[in-house]
């Protein structure tokens, strides 16, 4: 899957029915954050770095294990690594039906 980060944005609203937001802001890069309404808690952030375009998102534990496996899968940048995990979105061998389940999870565990 080939996504701009536009597209990613649009992707990842659509499936958790957040809504951006742009909280840090580095060096002249903006990390946008994807965030519930109803408690403002973040679920996902992207941006791009290194011409890479990256999506953090939260799992459990052993999901975040079992993924790093996976190519274009790494530890979390910037966030805790237990529950953590950053995916090059256009690099992985993740599908968008795992990347949809994903972010579903990722949504219902900051859901609270």
């Amino acid at each position: 899957m080939k996504l701009t980060k536009k597209e990613l944005i649009a992707l990842v609203l659509m499936i958790t029915n957040g809504y951006e937001d742009y909280p840090f802001k580095r060096k002249g890069r903006e990390h946008a954050a994807i965030r519930h309404h109803h408690n403002q808690k973040i679920l996902a952030i992207i941006l791009e770095q290194d011409s890479r375009l990256l999506l953090s998102l939260k799992l459990k534990p052993e999901q975040v294990e079992e993924y790093l496996n996976d190519r274009g899968i790494m530890p979390a940048i910037g966030l805790n690594k237990k529950h953590w995990l950053t995916i090059a979105v256009n690099e992985t061998e993740v599908t968008q039906e795992e990347l949809k389940q994903m972010l579903l999870e990722s949504s219902r565990l900051t859901r609270k």
